[in-house]
């Protein structure tokens, strides 16, 4: 999708192109990078393309084109203050949820969640991401939950970050972090909890076709972030209200080495050319490129644990393998592991830099750095595993509790891991 398209233009391109019997002049395998056979990924990109199109099929103009959502939420708040200021205000009426609230057990879910923030203080309290309902709030550890983003212009949110030093502070960018059928508007912003969010200075329209892939908060100055984006690396230095594009190339991620103001990481997301990792020493001034890869179609992406500083983790899809290379010099040498069974989440723990986490129909553990796993869930019951629902969008552990809960961001709710002993519980969140 480009500036001059509009809806009926893409889909009839569409169409053709994914008449075809595969998918390789497209682009679209790069989000399909866990090794399924071609008819497979055929099938995804087929029902994510019928998803797009029936979402925005009764959102556009007559002619078909998209809409400028920010404009529109402009309108909608101007109208509402003058009707307030006016006195033809006329309250909204009082909706009642009559459900459904949970579904527990089973293959059925209440939500796709795909990102999660925890408060840094209130171990109870927690944000979680949707890509169709946006930023929904818990403070009774995932019983409850309640929609924080009810008058932000577009629902889709991707990625949740919170200020540690001001805790209403909060950043989340508006699209689907995994990008294609739903693009996104940049990055807004709260300073009140969430009752209230304005634009950033990194902000876009629906047919500038530009995703966030990743969202870093400095570790050391929480006004510093830095943004990965199919449009380059974007930084600002005073809490989003100015940001400088620092590079120019596709990323696919960005981290900052723990502990460490100026050290940086970033994933060069080339997928006809070769993606690379890149290191910043001077807080993205300058680059030097650290890998030598010199692979088509791979996809990157980018883990550091506080358990050893050093690490550098690396989660890399290309040509249907799923491969686990790692640094333990900051870079200075990266090294093949293992080929991963699954990919589409990773993690290290943070207090035992030898334990790893791997999923996405099931998940996956190591216990001796990545050289062996075994499996540790399934996506349905009667095997002797937890159950827990398939495609793991994302995992974290709990900051405040990091020997025992670990959250897994799924297409039914978020799921909770008791690692002690290993058992899971479904954590509801509906959008």
């Amino acid at each position: 999708m480009n500036s001059s398209s509009n809806f009926n233009e893409i889909c009839k391109k569409a169409d053709k192109l994914l008449s075809r019997p595969e998918l390789e002049n497209l682009g679209f395998r790069r989000l399909f990078h866990l090794g399924k056979r071609k008819k497979t990924n055929l099938d995804n990109a087929r029902m994510r393309y019928e998803r797009w199109k029936w979402y925005w099929r009764d959102r556009l103009d007559e002619n078909g084109n998209f809409p400028d959502l920010q404009r529109l939420s402009s309108i909608y708040d101007e109208a509402l203050s003058n009707a307030q200021r006016s006195g033809h205000f006329r309250s909204a009426p009082n909706w009642k949820h009559e459900g459904p609230v949970r579904n527990t057990g089973g293959y059925w879910g209440m939500g796709r969640t795909t990102h999660i923030a925890f408060h840094p203080y209130e171990p109870n309290t927690f944000f979680v991401a949707s890509p169709n309902g946006g930023l929904w709030k818990t403070v009774d550890g995932g019983k409850n939950y309640s929609s924080i983003t009810e008058n932000i212009p577009y629902q889709p949110v991707g990625i949740v970050v919170i200020d540690p030093n001001q805790t209403n502070t909060m950043y989340i960018t508006l699209g689907e972090k995994e990008g294609w059928w739903q693009y996104g508007l940049g990055v807004y912003k709260t300073t009140n909890g969430g009752q209230t969010w304005t634009t950033t200075g990194l902000n876009w329209k629906l047919t500038d076709s530009r995703v966030i892939f990743a969202l870093e908060m400095n570790p050391l100055n929480s006004k510093s972030l830095i943004a990965a984006t199919s449009a380059g690396l974007y930084r600002t230095y005073n809490g989003g209200t100015n940001w400088t594009r620092i590079r120019t190339e596709n990323f696919s991620d960005v981290k900052f080495k723990i502990g460490d103001t100026t050290t940086i990481y970033a994933a060069i997301n080339d997928y006809w050319g070769s993606c690379e990792i890149l290191k910043s020493t001077n807080a993205g001034n300058s680059w030097s490129q650290i890998s030598i890869f010199n692979q088509q179609k791979a996809f990157l992406k980018l883990y550091t644990t506080p358990a050893d500083p050093e690490y550098l983790a690396i989660n890399q899809s290309v040509d249907g393998k799923r491969n686990f290379l790692l640094s333990k010099n900051s870079g200075a040498n990266i090294s093949f592991v293992s080929e991963m069974p699954e990919n589409l989440t990773f993690l290290i723990s943070p207090t035992n830099k030898n334990i790893l986490y791997c999923g996405y129909v099931v998940l996956y553990r190591s216990d001796d750095g990545g050289k062996n796993w075994n499996q540790i869930s399934n996506w349905y019951g009667g095997t002797g595993l937890p159950e827990v629902h398939a495609d793991h969008h994302y995992a974290a552990f709990h900051p405040l509790q990091k020997n025992n809960l670990f959250l897994i961001m799924v297409d039914s709710s978020v799921e909770q891991m008791d690692l002690g002993a290993i058992l899971m519980v479904e954590m509801q969140c509906g959008n």
